[in-house]
């Protein structure tokens, strides 16, 4: 995706994000290296979530965010460490940002999400059988651990879609 500095990501103007973190010296130049640097050293994407999810990451207590899907699609295989996730509330503002520390990809096979269960439950603040049980026909799985979490001043995006995961600028993507 090729964009012009000056130019507004898809949903968010550049400025406007820049602005949410201005008083936070690392994220500041995080987002001015995600943003500014050409090509992009690392990928900025937008996480939509919903409670308790969010408020357990923005509290430092969920430290894995996982994701599941019967289709190849974001962020699997999309996502590495050192990106910039924007964490969106469902249906309401970004209310924070974090970094990728580690992400694993996987291709799901009979037993996996029983592993993935033992393994990771924990971590991933999931304790209610439901959630397991809906997942049980997803073939993909990307596990997506998070740190450096900061909450943020409300920003309010016009996102209409019903994507889950946005990649906002891609790693090694080029401005115009």
């Amino acid at each position: 995706m090729k964009m012009a500095p000056g130019m507004p990501l898809p949903y968010l103007a550049r400025e406007t994000l820049r602005a949410a973190v201005a008083d936070d010296p690392f994220w500041s130049a995080s987002l001015d290296a995600v943003l500014a640097a050409d090509p992009a050293p690392r990928a900025l994407h937008l996480a939509i979530l919903v409670e308790p999810y969010l408020g357990l990451i923005l509290a430092g207590e969920k430290r894995i965010e996982a994701r599941f899907s019967v289709q190849r699609r974001a962020p699997f295989e999309q996502v590495h460490p050192d990106d910039v996730l924007l964490l969106k509330r469902s249906s309401g503002p970004i209310l924070g940002i974090g970094r990728v520390d580690r992400v694993r990809c996987l291709t799901l096979a009979p037993g996996d999400l029983d592993d993935l269960r033992a393994r990771y439950a924990n971590e991933l603040c999931v304790d209610d059988p439901r959630f397991w049980r809906q997942r049980a026909t997803a073939r993909y799985a990307t596990l997506i651990w998070v740190s450096q979490v900061s909450p943020i001043a409300p920003l309010r995006v016009p996102k209409r879609d019903r994507r889950a995961w946005v990649v906002l600028r891609a790693r090694g993507a080029l401005r115009e």
